[in-house]
């Protein structure tokens, strides 16, 4: 409920920031921030200057980030991953909400073949009580 609340203020929002956002169904859009340009900062003292500077450095993380090649089409299409089973559950755990109920495909933004196996695995995953149900069902 609060997540369309949020997007239908920012679509009503008539800026020159916002106009391409209105455009789009997923509010995903929004969260999505630049890992890639870390910055330190290093600060230098002359007796007539103070200079604070950002140095770019290297991710901790830079090798063990999966390289994409195709840069098209859903998450799990794009990193090559067919066979979903009910058993991996730490992938299954990305697609739930905290109540157990799966997220929309409009914001996972999988196709809907893999939606339909997401959907699938995280039902079998919730019957061997690898993954909480619901409350009530």
């Amino acid at each position: 409920m609060a997540l369309k609340t949020a997007w239908t203020l920012i679509r009503n929002v008539k800026c020159r920031h916002f106009p391409v956002l209105a455009t789009y169904n997923c509010v995903r859009l929004l969260s999505i921030s630049s890992p890639h340009f870390l910055k330190e900062i290093h600060r230098t003292e002359t007796p007539n200057q103070i200079v604070i500077e950002g140095v770019k450095v290297k991710s901790d993380r830079e090798g063990k980030v999966i390289n994409v090649p195709n840069q098209r089409g859903c998450p799990l299409c794009r990193v090559g991953l067919k066979n979903l089973k009910h058993t991996d559950i730490l992938i299954l755990n990305q697609f739930i909400n905290s109540d157990g109920s799966v997220i929309p495909q409009y914001i996972t933004g999988l196709c809907k073949k893999q939606h339909f196996k997401v959907v699938r695995a995280v039902a079998l995953a919730q019957r061997a009580g690898l993954i909480p149900k619901k409350p009530g069902t």
